[in-house]
């Protein structure tokens, strides 16, 4: 049996075959272009999808902020008109884990000192205890927060100086593990302190005992904020201060760190601090949508939530979560409680950025909130443990 298949040939705009089967061939022809095309977008919206889907999610924060936004359905208009910038997603659809492309400490081993300073707060009942604390996690730990009370440190209650005491006794076990005292206060403490020359050097004195007495490493200054709001003679004040002590440590033959937390506002800082002289005197240290919102959110504490909490919140019936793709930023709400945070996938993106510049490290607040007792994942502190394995930070 001989079978005959017609099999037309298109060579340029000339047609070999029945004259009355063009207009045929004409439809086939750009038919299957259209079927092509088709296969060829679904192919690669399924590779974005596994692609972005294999990056960037995972449901683990540090710390958080919680809100209840006014007008849910204006603000997810609003997320609507920002395009492809966000993504929604039901939660129980995240379960790829952020990955960090195999990179270990190691590996990403920076020629310079890095430094991954982590703030530790005095715990509450239940809390986090220094003893928990895995000594080589962070190179400096900040235990926050001791304030000034008439030009001296605030009295420690006996159990804030057994826990000074166990933070401290974490040096046993690494040598080169750098505790700073962190002394906090609103501008009454501090502006008072440094209003007059009598009391600051009152100050001076009761400070350098206290870090000899508890072998402390340093001191870091989170006062918020010089001359903002208040008098505008503090800003130069601060310097006259900052000048004092460091003369005084120099006698005093102590190899103390000296560092400022200063704000990331630039109005703030343009009021609030003299830069140029500050960097002659410390050893700096710097810290970082917008949305319609009424007040606290339900869970955590004044807006604030931890790991732990906002891991419960995204494993809740009806969570939902949002991946800015701009940002890198992670956002959950369930109803009217909208939550910001970070996960590991945040924190990758931010250590990975600080790790291609020539940065001195990073800062964390604080190892309270991140998930200590591992309940979460699996791993304890699992966040401050990403920043260091990708920072690549020794204790040198």
């Amino acid at each position: 049996m001989n079978i005959r298949v017609k099999q037309p040939v298109i060579i340029g705009n000339c047609y070999r075959g029945q004259p009355n089967r063009l207009w045929e061939v004409f439809i086939l022809k750009w038919f299957l272009v259209a079927v092509a095309c088709l296969i060829a977008a679904g192919a690669v919206t399924v590779y974005l999808a596994h692609y972005f889907m294999k990056t960037c999610y995972t449901s683990t924060n540090v710390t958080g902020v919680t809100a209840q936004h006014s007008d849910l359905n204006t603000y997810k208009g609003q997320l609507q008109d920002m395009g492809n910038g966000y993504s929604l997603f039901k939660q129980e659809d995240m379960t790829q884990i952020c990955k960090t492309d195999g990179l270990t400490g190691s590996q990403q081993m920076r020629k310079h000192s890095t430094k991954l300073v982590c703030y530790y707060t005095f715990p509450g009942p239940g809390g986090l205890v220094p003893d928990k604390i895995d000594p080589f996690l962070c190179t400096h730990i900040n235990i926050a927060g001791v304030g000034i009370n008439n030009s001296k440190l605030e009295p420690l209650s006996e159990e804030r100086q057994e826990v000074i005491k166990s933070l401290v006794g974490l040096k046993i076990r690494n040598k080169n593990l750098k505790v700073i005292l962190s002394v906090i206060g609103m501008p009454g403490g501090f502006g008072d302190m440094v209003s007059k020359s009598s009391s600051r050097r009152m100050f001076i004195k009761d400070l350098l005992w206290t870090l000899s007495y508890y072998s402390f490493d340093g001191v870091d200054f989170d006062w918020e904020f010089p001359a903002w709001p208040g008098k505008i003679s503090e800003r130069k004040k601060f310097i006259i201060f900052l000048k004092e002590l460091r003369d005084a440590v120099r006698k005093s033959q102590l190899n103390t760190i000296v560092s400022v937390a200063v704000a990331a506002q630039e109005t703030i800082v343009d009021v609030s601090y003299d830069i140029p002289e500050m960097n002659k005197l410390i050893n700096a240290e710097n810290h970082g949508w917008s949305a319609p919102a009424s007040g606290y959110g339900k869970i955590g504490s004044k807006g604030f939530v931890s790991y732990p909490e906002v891991c419960q919140f995204l494993h809740s019936t009806g969570s939902k979560y949002i991946f800015d793709k701009n940002f890198e930023v992670p956002y959950a709400y369930q109803g009217l409680e909208w939550i910001s945070y970070d996960d590991e996938c945040s924190v990758m993106y931010k250590a990975k950025y600080i790790a291609s510049g020539s940065y001195g490290g990073a800062m964390v607040f604080s190892l309270n909130v991140d998930d200590h007792q591992g309940v979460c994942a699996g791993t304890t502190f699992l966040l401050t443990t990403q920043i260091r394995n990708i920072l690549g930070v020794s204790w040198q």
